[in-house]
């Protein structure tokens, strides 16, 4: 599933289609780009049609290729914000 950076940062819910129909699904705040969501009991029935597998979601990060003025600027904001951060030594 693709995802933008907030979605990430802060966390969000977001619906994913599974074969038993759309879930919806919550992305904690702070997830890395690539994560994987596990959905238990969501996926393919299993052999001998007692109860589903699991379903497993991806966490794609989905970078916009064009921003508004406005959305540049708090980018850069953020991107100063960053840089003014300390380490630990």
């Amino acid at each position: 599933m693709k995802v933008n950076i907030p979605q990430l940062v802060l966390g969000d819910v977001v619906e994913v289609k599974t074969v038993t129909g759309m879930v919806k699904v919550k992305v904690p705040p702070g997830t890395q780009p690539g994560s994987l969501i596990r959905l238990k009991g969501k996926g393919v029935p299993r052999l001998g049609g007692v109860g589903h597998g699991d379903h497993y979601v991806r966490l794609n990060l989905e970078v916009s290729k064009v921003l508004s003025k406005e959305e540049k600027n708090l980018y850069e904001e953020l991107r100063g914000l960053s840089a003014k951060k300390k380490g630990w030594f």
